[in-house]
């Protein structure tokens, strides 16, 4: 590259959001110079990560092959970091001194993991698990017998615990809260508790590390004023908005993420932002959120790109999906959890579902499996806002039957259309 260039679209950010965004702008206008900068020496699924713990190579993460986004026509520019970037007179200046000029932009540079300030921290042995790199060294302290404290039982730390244990570490998870509780209403959430200790995973709620200690290693940890050895600790405290490549220039919203509108723009015009460095919106409550999910990156994305293409591409707000599968056992969360009613200021109840006796055969017959546990949250005219499930995978079809309710905020009776009814 040379010294100074020039492109039309610059997308800054090698993940999800950034990835499509910059196939759909190229797409939507093939005349369209984009270049794509990324950090890391390749684009990946971060979900992926946790194969890398459990063996798998580095070549297994990648969304693509290392053509296709040539194949779009797309420059991409990935092991490059941008140091500063200048809306105003729209420059980027990279790390090793060289500059990049662009006539419009999508900040998609993704989150940053959150770790709480715990002495000790910093220590050697004290990981948090957000990119490859992070999952490699982690991979190297997994061996049997090796004892990990996890602080955080989200869905990550939760499935982190899972692939510890059948490598035969010594796992103990501690959360705050309640296991899943951002997923979860309590009945499932003890559900998924008990399950986790059954199989040999201690965990503790209602409690945090309180401290690290070792010398140049991590030698223990102090909980509830008690010390346990620990030979590793792995923070899965959520993440936050990366965003200090852009400084002041922005106006920032929801926990410090940068404000969008319904097409993805940003406070200064021509500059798109998407992905786990901005705010959304939420499609139930239709307010603003900040939700560093790896599906609503994607379609905001798509959003953004099409906009700085030449479209007019808008949407009403995204519908949360999240779920994973551990032990045996599948989570489906989708829409609203009660965390997050209340966060909203929406009036809620929680509902224990169960499969409609008097389906027994037909169309949705099917649908759930028997053994699996579902909650219903409930808005205050008794509409469907969010629903929750635990057991076996739901297929496609039930996901899409129950989303589409939820978007649609059907009354209660409506999920006996499914084959669904409260206990």
């Amino acid at each position: 590259m040379k010294r100074l260039r020039r492109t039309d679209i610059l997308v800054i950010g090698g993940g999800i959001a950034g990835i499509s965004a910059a196939i759909a702008a190229k797409t939507t206008d093939p005349k369209k110079e984009v270049t794509l900068v990324g950090e890391e020496p390749f684009p990946y699924r971060r979900p992926s990560i946790f194969s890398l713990i459990e063996g798998e190579s580095l070549e297994d993460l990648a969304i693509f092959g290392p053509n296709c986004l040539a194949e779009y026509g797309i420059k991409s520019l990935f092991g490059a970091k941008i140091k500063a970037l200048d809306l105003e007179d729209r420059l980027a200046r990279f790390e090793d001194g060289k500059k990049i000029s662009f006539e419009k932009a999508v900040i998609a540079t993704g989150g940053e993991p959150f770790v709480p300030p715990v002495e000790g921290s910093s220590m050697n042995g004290v990981f948090s698990l957000r990119s490859y790199s992070d999952a490699l060294r982690i991979r190297e302290m997994a061996h049997a017998g090796a004892r990990c404290f996890i602080v955080g039982a989200g869905l990550i730390g939760v499935k982190l615990a899972s692939i510890l244990h059948k490598r035969e570490v010594k796992v103990t998870l501690v959360e705050l809260k309640k296991v899943l509780w951002t997923l979860l209403e309590e009945p499932l959430s003890e559900f998924v508790r008990d399950l986790l200790i059954s199989n040999g995973i201690s965990v503790v709620e209602g409690q945090g590390i309180e401290s690290i200690m070792g010398q140049e290693h991590v030698s223990s940890v102090k909980l509830s004023g008690k010390r346990y050895n620990a030979d590793f600790v792995v923070f899965v405290t959520g993440v936050r908005p990366r965003v200090e490549v852009i400084a002041d220039q922005l106006k920032f919203g929801v926990r410090g993420a940068i404000e969008t509108d319904q097409m993805m723009r940003t406070s200064v015009e021509g500059v798109y932002a998407c992905g786990d460095c901005s705010e959304t919106i939420d499609l139930i409550s239709g307010m603003k959120t900040y939700r560093p999910i790896g599906s609503i990156a994607y379609r905001a994305g798509i959003i953004a790109g099409g906009n700085l293409g030449g479209e007019e591409r808008s949407y009403g707000g995204f519908l949360r999906l999240q779920g994973d599968e551990f032990l045996g056992t599948s989570v489906t969360s989708v829409g609203l959890t009660g965390a997050e009613a209340r966060a909203l200021g929406i009036s809620f109840k929680a509902l224990i579902l169960k499969q409609a006796q008097s389906l027994k055969i037909g169309i949705c017959s099917g649908l759930f499996e028997p053994d699996a546990k579902f909650l219903g949250i409930l808005d205050g005219k008794e509409r469907l806002i969010g629903f929750q499930a635990v057991g076996h995978k739901l297929s496609r079809k039930a996901i899409h039957s129950i989303s589409s309710l939820i978007s649609s905020k059907s009354k209660l009776e409506e999920l006996r259309s499914i084959g669904l009814e409260p206990t």
